[in-house]
């Protein structure tokens, strides 16, 4: 049975150091083998942290057993195998208590409050911090945990403020776009889920590139427009916004003419393609339009204006000599018709309402009325449009 044991407590540790496989080992007890495994498969442990927690274990498995002799239940022993957290974290050194922290924070149960500022020295290496940069955090997360739920104390706004203390503007930018990591690669795999339920790329296309495109456009997008939050910074906020926009992937793109309305008039005519059988040939050159359109609008924003004052810029009036230069006037009068009609027919039964308080209107068949009154409100928005 003991062979069986220590069999099943070296395949458990297989991945784990050598020191440590023979530390455990050699006491020859699952219990704490398991225990440091528990810990040691979510972070690296030094040699020093495994000798730490080997001895922790080893009296608490002597508490436990001294209180079994006693009589005590299985109820009072249990409270020997369940270390706090922030116990856990005592034994390590500062870097490794702190990942163990962040890893809780993440997957664990509910836990107290653990600072954010424990996620920047995660990313330490990414972020390329100093060792006094790394100090400075881990004694500001000691102080921000153990004052959270002070009446008045405002931890976030005290985190913010040491974040912009200790890390750079580029490291700031930087903390912000790594940590949307898991969350841009689930948006991702969604996206690209859609694209290919919705046919957007042929079956030769380079997956892998264009869900590592997705990924890094989400990432940035995300980690960047909450960074500039983070900072209330709402002019940089509204301009990185409109700088995404308009070099957003095609794809994605082509993913928003898939709904049924745009407010951007050369994607609402893409997303009506059932209603103006438009080409592919029409459809990409709207698409390239629309992006030159956008990119052209932020450098006069943000860019031009900057250099030589507020620019006005005449979005509206390149979208329609797109549509012009793209679309038929078949096209056209097909797509404006669809998009007026509801309104013509509401603006057809009011007149209908009003003209029902007149003896004449008594005669007439209401069905056609309202159909001729819609009629001439559709040419009528049609002849505007045009």
């Amino acid at each position: 049975m003991k062979l069986i044991s220590t069999f099943i407590v070296i395949v458990l540790l297989s991945g784990c150091q050598s020191k440590e496989q023979s530390v455990v080992i050699s006491q020859n007890s699952i219990s704490i083998a398991m225990q440091i495994y528990a810990i040691s498969s979510k972070i690296s442990l030094s040699d020093e942290s495994i000798m730490n927690l080997r001895t922790f274990f080893q009296e608490n498995d002597s508490l436990a057993e001294m209180e079994l002799k006693k009589g005590k239940s299985l109820d009072e022993i249990a409270r020997w195998y369940c270390p706090s957290i922030n116990t856990i974290a005592s034994l390590l050194t500062p870097l490794e208590g702190n990942d163990y922290m962040f890893y809780q924070k993440n997957n664990g149960p509910q836990l107290p409050y653990i600072s954010d500022l424990r996620t920047v020295v995660k990313y330490r290496q990414e972020l390329n911090l100093s060792h006094v940069q790394i100090e400075q955090l881990l004694h500001h997360s000691e102080e921000i945990e153990k004052r959270f739920g002070v009446q008045d104390y405002k931890h976030d706004s005290m985190e913010k403020q040491y974040l912009a203390e200790i890390l750079s503007e580029t490291q700031y930018k930087a903390f912000f776009i790594i940590r949307k990591t898991r969350q841009a690669e689930k948006i991702a795999a969604q996206q690209w889920k859609q694209i290919q339920v919705h046919q957007l790329c042929s079956t030769t296309c380079d997956s892998l590139a264009i869900i590592k495109q997705l990924y890094e456009f989400e990432r940035e997008k995300s980690g960047i427009l909450e960074y500039m939050s983070s900072r209330g910074d709402n002019k940089g906020y509204d301009k990185e916004r409109y700088r995404l926009n308009a070099h957003k992937p095609l794809l994605l793109l082509k993913l928003e003419t898939i709904e049924s309305f745009s407010h951007n008039k050369l994607l609402d005519i893409i997303c009506k393609r059932e209603v103006t059988k438009l080409s592919e040939q029409q459809i990409e050159q709207l698409l390239a339009e629309y992006y030159r359109i956008k990119q052209a609008e932020y450098k006069a924003m943000y860019e031009d204006a900057s250099k030589n004052g507020e620019t006005k810029f005449e979005r509206s009036k390149l979208e329609g000599k797109c549509l012009i230069n793209v679309v038929t006037h078949q096209q056209l009068e097909d797509y404006f018709k669809f998009v007026s009609q509801k309104r013509a027919d509401e603006q057809a039964q009011r007149y209908w309402d009003e003209l029902k308080n007149y003896d004449f209107i008594r005669k007439k068949d209401s069905v056609q009325v309202v159909s001729e009154l819609a009629d001439y409100e559709l040419r009528l928005a049609v002849d505007f449009i045009g």
